[in-house]
């Protein structure tokens, strides 16, 4: 927003230098006009051509208009059409592209360029190019009798009856390019139109030059010529209207043409953009070691420098300063990146290193493993083999077992029998005792009884 505010502002008091002289230019021919006065015997038409002599001696003669004569046949309307269109797409690509370098450029010589018009509008009273006649007839009746009044300018009431007037020329110039609204200014300077058509073209020259960048080197110098031919044509068919109309003096446009280019590509400009543009940023400008500060272009329709048309790019030191700190700075480079090299080889045997070692850890995590399979299986096998053994000498206790038992119950058995033979034994004694008795009572009551 900063070079449109500082474009605008600028504008403004362009318009206020071309009122004030304009002014100073009506005053200037009013008194002149008041000094002439009709001869003794001198009729009103012989005087009015003798006025008419006077201020056309007033005014510069302009050999080259006057050759070229009025235009026969040219569109001036297209022509115009044409030339305001430059501006409004130089406004589009701006827009599209966010080129804020083009834009912060553009404006900032448009601003420039606007100051000194007004400025030498104001410092320096030239007449108007088409002569007084043409200046007092297109010029609005207030706006003249204003100029004539010659306490207006330093009342306060005069001046804020100016502003109105200073505004429209402001809106005016900045909506037509300078092309109407003259009814209220006959100052001269530089011309205005063709400052604002050159700088514009330059400007879209520059962006189409930029799209152009990727082209084939043979396209691109096409694309280059073509435009430059084409926006060239465009300010010079704008030119010759206003030369052959007499808007314009053929040195206010030589000069707006040349001055335009040479402070669109300054190198005090191009350097103030590049600040503009880096300022605020968290990389101071120091830190552009080796970096370019801005950038000038020269258009191919820069004659007699066509040959050297380009981009050239602005460095704070010499050449062989900027070689050898490139050199310094490649050989730093070169060295880091042997650096580098060397410290990406030792990370890889590093990494070499540590995959072995985490290799061997993961051969001996599986030794260790594979060991303590072992182990169990050996403990496995120990523990079946001593239940094995442990197993046959119990079978071999229980079969120990058993022969005893067997063998306690065959000798029960045989006591057993042995019982039952002395339990026979006895019971026979005993049946023989009881018989014995038996036997012996009764012979004892035999005895007895006899």
């Amino acid at each position: 927003l900063l070079p449109a505010a500082a474009f605008l502002a600028a504008s403004l008091l362009q318009s206020v230098g071309l009122f004030a002289g304009t002014r100073r230019y009506v005053l200037w021919m009013s008194r002149v006009e008041g000094q002439l006065h009709a001869l003794p015997g001198e009729d009103g038409h012989v005087f009015g051509a003798r006025r008419q002599r006077v201020f056309e001696q007033l005014r510069p003669r302009d050999n080259f208009a006057a050759w070229m004569g009025a235009p026969q046949g040219a569109p001036e309307e297209l022509i115009d059409f044409v030339a305001w269109c430059v501006p409004v797409a130089w406004l589009v690509l701006c827009v599209c592209e966010r080129n804020l370098r083009l834009w912060a450029r553009t404006l900032a010589a448009g601003a420039a360029l606007a100051l000194m018009k007004g400025l030498f509008a104001w410092a320096t009273m030239v007449p108007d190019s088409a002569g007084w006649e043409a200046c007092r007839g297109r010029l609005n009746a207030q706006v003249l009798a204003h100029f004539e009044d010659t306490g207006a300018g330093s009342s306060p009431v005069g001046v804020a009856m100016a502003v109105p007037w200073v505004l429209k020329i402001w809106l005016f110039n900045l909506a037509s390019g300078m092309r109407i609204g003259q009814d209220t200014i006959c100052a001269n300077s530089f011309s205005g139109p063709t400052y604002l058509g050159t700088l514009f073209a330059l400007g879209l020259f520059d962006a189409l030059r930029a799209r152009a960048r990727k082209l084939k080197p043979l396209f691109r110098a096409c694309a280059h010529l073509g435009a430059a031919a084409a926006l060239s044509a465009v300010v010079l068919l704008d030119a010759y209207v206003d030369l052959a109309n007499q808007r314009q003096y053929t040195m206010d446009v030589v000069i707006a043409v040349v001055l335009t280019m040479l402070l669109y590509g300054n190198p005090v400009l191009a350097m103030s953009v590049d600040y503009f543009m880096v300022r605020g940023a968290s990389r101071a400008m120091e830190q552009k070691e080796g970096y370019d500060v801005g950038d000038v272009l020269v258009p191919p329709c820069c004659v007699p420098f066509c040959c050297v048309q380009g981009r050239y790019f602005l460095y704070t030191r010499s050449a062989a300063e900027v070689e050898a700190a490139r050199q310094a700075q490649s050989d730093a480079a070169r060295e880091q990146e042997l650096f580098r090299a060397e410290q990406e080889e030792t990370t890889r045997r590093i990494l070499d290193l540590e995959a072995q070692l985490e290799a061997s850890h993961q051969r001996a995590q599986v030794r260790e493993h594979q060991e303590a399979l072992d182990l169990e299986r050996r403990i496995a096998e120990q523990l079946e083999e001593l239940e094995r053994s442990h197993q046959f000498r119990v079978t071999q206790a229980l079969r120990e077992i058993e022969a005893q038992v067997h063998a306690e119950r065959q000798a029960a058995a045989q006591l057993k029998e042995h019982a039952a033979a002395e339990e026979k034994r006895l019971a026979q004694e005993t049946a023989a005792f009881e018989e014995e008795r038996q036997r012996l009572e009764a012979e004892c009551r035999r005895s007895g009884a006899e």
